[in-house]
């Protein structure tokens, strides 16, 4: 049994802190930044409205990564059997690692897989576009294996009007996400998402950018930001001013 010290301890390695000083000859910094991350909890926050308005006992989240939506969601509730599956070793050891709730988390390629567990809803979250297009329908059409008759996938993709990221096959709209979706699944609804706007780059700027020279640390000040990206400028009007989508979709 651990004694109170020693829970402490334990608590704090929920994440590596020791690994966020960094010293290099010419430089030194104790802190972690992501300039993307207000865009990233965006799209979390895209995903879980939609789940709100289902009515769900397990969840798959292929292409995990980290499985930081997973642990996110699977933190408040003991009911619901949550799973996270990606291909890549090192990402399941992080999300197993860093999870603190009772999801489960496995390596798994599903493209060589012939046999899956079904459940009744799917989620992918920015994975589509790190899959070469050639692999893209037997992709879904794994994927469709995974999903209980009449259950849901809901992804995100970033929109064919963002400029394609060297590390990305290709970006989507909602005609080549029907045309993709459509052998397995009947589409419910598109969400545009991530609105192309200067008035996020500017605020963006204001609160540090990239981080390269300053970053805003206030909790207070950062949380009144992110209230303001999510309640002016998460949901796109119309599909032509986004910079990613959503698609909901049931399978047949």
């Amino acid at each position: 049994m651990r004694s109170k010290e020693q829970n402490i301890q334990e608590k704090q390695y929920k994440f590596p802190y020791h690994y966020i000083p960094v010293i290099s000859k010419n430089s030194f910094q104790q802190h972690l930044h992501w300039s993307w991350g207000m865009r990233y909890l965006g799209g979390l926050r895209i995903v879980q409205k939609e789940l709100e308005s289902l009515d769900y006992s397990s969840l798959v989240d292929i292409g995990c990564g980290d499985g930081r939506f997973v642990n996110m969601l699977s933190g408040g509730s003991q009911t619901r059997r949550y799973l996270g599956i990606d291909y890549s070793e090192r990402a399941i050891g992080l999300a197993k690692a860093l999870s603190t709730s009772n999801a489960e988390f496995i390596s798994k390629d599903i493209l060589s897989e012939e046999s899956f567990d079904e459940f009744d809803v799917a989620t992918m979250i920015e994975v589509a576009e790190h899959i070469d297009p050639l692999d893209l329908p037997r992709f879904f059409d794994a994927v469709s294996k995974m999903i209980k008759p009449n259950g849901y996938l809901i992804l995100t993709v970033p929109h064919k009007n963002k400029i394609l990221n060297e590390k990305h096959y290709q970006h989507f709209d909602s005609d080549s996400l029907s045309n993709l979706l459509e052998k397995k699944f009947h589409v419910e609804k598109f969400v545009p998402f991530d609105r192309n706007t200067r008035r996020f780059r500017i605020i963006e700027m204001l609160i540090g950018g990239t981080g390269k020279y300053y970053i805003l640390t206030n909790g207070r000040m950062m949380r009144a930001v992110y209230n303001y990206y999510e309640r002016t400028m998460l949901r796109g009007r119309k599909e032509s001013d986004c910079l990613r989508i959503c698609a909901v979709a049931r399978r047949k």
